[in-house]
């Protein structure tokens, strides 16, 4: 499925100098049915990881299908020789893909609301969220 170029994530990102791959990690989420995508710096508030990059999904098998094909498509991103996976599978309802400065988190929504991992790193700065999207798509419609 296409997006419409309107509300494609690489002419926003790009627009305030992130990095190419971040906004295609962000458009490859959305083309693969995530939602809830938020971009966070974290370069401020944490000297570990730079960005953390979260999505929800709502089974889980949309779950282990995302995180596969995730690897694969950005697979240069991840640190030579591993699998990219945290020790949690998909039955876990969380599973984060660590390239070292960006962390990728997908959530069932039950285990995100639980989390709240948004709400813990509050300080940092909101790069991107796609709820503002969704909104604006929707009040042109």
């Amino acid at each position: 499925m296409k997006i419409d170029h309107h509300y494609h994530m690489s002419s926003y990102l790009n627009s305030i100098s992130i990095p190419k791959h971040l906004s295609e990690m962000c458009d490859f989420l959305i083309e693969k049915k995530a939602h809830d995508i938020l971009l966070i710096d974290l370069k401020k508030v944490n000297s570990y990881f730079d960005i953390f990059l979260l999505a929800s999904v709502g089974s889980p098998l949309h779950l282990r299908t995302l995180a596969n094909e995730f690897r694969k498509k950005f697979y240069p991103f991840f640190p030579k020789g591993a699998r990219g996976y945290s020790g949690n599978e998909p039955d876990s309802g969380w599973m984060v893909l660590d390239m070292i400065d960006t962390v990728v988190h997908l959530f069932m929504e039950e285990q995100r609301e639980f989390y709240k991992l948004e709400r813990l790193w509050g300080d940092a700065d909101l790069i991107y969220s796609s709820s503002k999207d969704q909104k604006k798509k929707e009040k042109k419609l």
